[in-house]
Formats: C-alpha cells, structure tokens, sequence
C-alpha cells in the first residue's frame, strides 16, 4: 500500500507566487507566504514551493525560512537551486522537510549522491519535466530548451536508493485547464520501483482520482487550479478517498493529520 497524498504547489518567481502556464506565461498571486497559509488551512498534506527562476544564484533560503515561521504546520518541500550538499543542509535548515533537485542529476551525480549520503534519501526529491514524443520520453532541459534521453547510468543513479519520490511533470500541459496530464508518462517512464509525485494538468478531481489509483503514484501536486475554486483541495480529497486525507483548518486551529492507504 502507498500513502496518497494532495501536495499543493506554489510556483514562485521574482519572490511572488505566480500563476504558470507551461513555464512561459506567468500571473502574478501575490506573496508566496499568504499562499502558504491558506493551503496549510485547507487542509493540503505538504506544500510544494518552487522557485523557477533561482538557477545559478542558489536556493533562496529566506523565502522558505518566511514561510515556516509564520505558522505553517503543513510540511514543506522546496525546490529551486541547489547545487551543493550545503544548499541543501541550508533549506533543511530553514524549516523545509524535504528538498527537490533537478539540473545538477546531469551536471554532477556525484554532488547529488552527497546530498542524499547526508539528508537521507527519505529527505531528497528528484524532479523531470517529460516531453512525450510517440512511445518515447525525453527529460526536457528548461535552460537550453532541449530534449535529453534518458541514460541508463542516470535511471541507475536515480534507481539506486538515491531518492525517496520522484516528481514526473508535464510541463507542456503544466496550468492547462483543457488538456490533462498524459498517462502516457506513466506507462513508458523507466522507473518502475519508484514512487511518483504527479504534476501538470491535473486540472479536475476526476483527473486527479484517475491517476492517483495508478501504481506507484503516491501523490499528486496541483498549483493553479487550487486557486480557481473555492474548497477546491477538499472537494479533489473527496473525490480520490471518499473521506479527508487531512481535515481543513479554518479557525487556525493546530489539527494532526493521517494518511488513508489505498490499495495498489
């Protein structure tokens, strides 16, 4: 049995939390800390920040240390640049459950081996934006707007107990309110003893209690949609469990949560 899990996701850039629409267009919400509060009051099992535009210049530590410090119970994640086993040592540091790398898996496995030698694997997130071609997949490279295949050293190093869950998205439909997350991803990807978080077009409970049934799917991540419609986390949990994974929060009140298991 896996554990299911609604993540929440805010996509941060410039230090604001945006609407994205396939990482090229982007709306902008307001600040990334008032996002936080409310998903942590609606009742979301972890909230994922992630920081698109951090590249070259780290991870931005004070933005994840605002945002555990102002009350969020829910667990966090966080993703967006970090290179070095002590960027990662840093976020944790500020409050952040767990850490997403993505880049430096092709820049220098040796570095990302480090980090999960000194976080832990349980504490380490691998994320792949997919492109879908006929009956093949390709990790796409935002910074260079290039397909990469996939080689058999990184499904080994990814496989190798290197990480805990690995975040497969589909950027092409990321924000889309029409067209949903491929289940393609899932059945030509060449992970099989991983479990996956899945994210990108997931725009509708009944995209989301479609997938999160499939095997090996532990969770799914959902921004935008989650800021179309109001008690739209409750009503998506409704739908893929019958009953709340964790309840709601609405008079600010410290609420323990459980995990409902499904059956593969």
């Amino acid at each position: 049995m896996i554990n299911k899990r609604v993540i929440g996701s805010i996509t941060i850039k410039n230090g604001l939390a945006v609407q994205s629409f396939g990482y090229k267009n982007y709306l902008p919400m307001g600040k990334p800390e008032i996002i936080a509060e409310n998903l942590d009051r609606w009742g979301v099992d972890e909230i994922l920040i992630n920081c698109v535009d951090r590249g070259e210049n780290g991870p931005d530590v004070s933005l994840i240390s605002k945002i555990a410090q102002s009350g969020v119970t829910t667990p966090l994640i966080y993703s967006g640049g970090i290179a070095t086993k002590n960027d990662a040592i840093e976020v944790i540091s500020k409050g952040a459950d767990r850490v997403v790398i993505d880049s430096i898996l092709h820049k220098n496995k040796n570095v990302a081996r480090e980090i999960s030698e000194f976080v832990g694997c349980q504490a380490l997130i691998a994320a792949i934006p997919i492109t879908v071609k006929g009956k093949s997949l390709f990790w796409y490279n935002y910074k260079d707007k290039e397909n990469i295949e996939f080689s058999q050293e990184l499904i080994n190093t990814i496989s190798n107990n290197l990480i805990s869950e690995l975040i497969l998205i589909d950027w092409e439909r990321e924000g889309s309110l029409k067209e949903s997350f491929r289940k393609e991803i899932l059945t030509f990807n060449p992970f099989k003893k991983i479990n996956f978080i899945l994210f990108g077009g997931i725009n509708s409970p009944k995209t989301a209690n479609n997938l999160i049934k499939m095997k090996n799917v532990s969770a799914i991540a959902v921004g935008n949609y989650f800021s179309y419609k109001e008690h739209a986390v409750q009503t998506y949990k409704k739908s893929i469990s019958g009953s709340f994974i964790r309840k709601e929060n609405y008079e600010y009140l410290k609420i323990g949560y459980t995990y409902y298991d499904f059956e593969d």
